[in-house]
């Protein structure tokens, strides 16, 4: 199954939004995910471009940034819920936090079937900017922490897809990591896919045309890379 996920850098009024969210839509037609999380898609005008894509709209504006897409051929849509942060940050803060508090950021989970992984839940998520020094992006973590936790002792597979704004060498890095594995390419740095100890991922790797492969000037289509895993069932030795 292939999982896909990408912040789309769709802050409103910064240039050439509508050209690069059409680039983004070709990528993804050519890439074919099963299921993708795509952030930061802020005007629901933008996330009408996408086929098969969930959304919550508000006031012409995409709930939380958040846009999940699915192959109808492989994935079964059964449920989705979008749970908003008890934190949204200070927007006299940091500029990005006055959008963040516009749309109301939270996670997506959907609960979803694949034949060749059953059952599992795909949650999409974009957290504050502030690489875990931000102390309502950490309240942020451990809500979305607490989430994923109970759906793992409920017996649920997981998957986990978005920004999540933190590196490696964070503490909230090493607990998320206690609980699921890092299926994203290592030069993503913010970007992660992470998935349920009983799923694996085959493959991973950063879609072609994104600026971190240097195809495209900077911030062309988006600031973010995107990340693609093939994940299975079958443990990997």
């Amino acid at each position: 199954m292939k999982i896909l996920t990408w912040n789309t850098f769709g802050l409103p009024f910064f240039p050439k939004k509508a050209e690069r969210m059409d680039s983004i839509k070709r990528i993804l037609e050519r890439v074919k995910p099963d299921i993708a999380g795509l952030q930061e898609v802020i005007m629901t005008s933008d996330a009408k471009r996408f086929d098969n894509a969930i959304y919550q709209e508000k006031n012409l504006l995409t709930r939380a940034g958040l846009v999940t897409i699915y192959n109808p051929k492989t994935i079964q849509l059964k449920n989705t819920e979008t749970i908003t942060y008890n934190k949204q940050g200070r927007w006299w803060r940091h500029p990005e936090q006055f959008f963040d508090m516009l749309i109301s950021k939270g996670f997506q989970a959907s609960e979803v079937y694949h034949q060749d992984i059953g059952d599992f839940i795909f949650i999409n998520t974009h957290l504050l900017s502030s690489e875990g020094k931000d102390p309502h992006q950490l309240q942020q973590f451990e809500q979305l922490f607490s989430y994923v936790d109970k759906k793992l002792d409920a017996g649920n597979k997981v998957l986990l897809a978005g920004d999540l704004n933190i590196t490696i060498d964070t503490d909230s890095y090493q607990k998320i990591t206690g609980l699921m594995k890092d299926f994203a390419n290592p030069q993503a740095e913010l970007d992660y896919i992470l998935g349920s100890p009983e799923l694996s991922s085959i493959d991973q790797r950063i879609a072609k045309y994104t600026p971190h492969l240097g195809f495209q000037r900077f911030m062309y289509p988006s600031d973010h890379p995107c990340l693609v895993s093939e994940v299975s069932s079958q443990q990997t030795n």
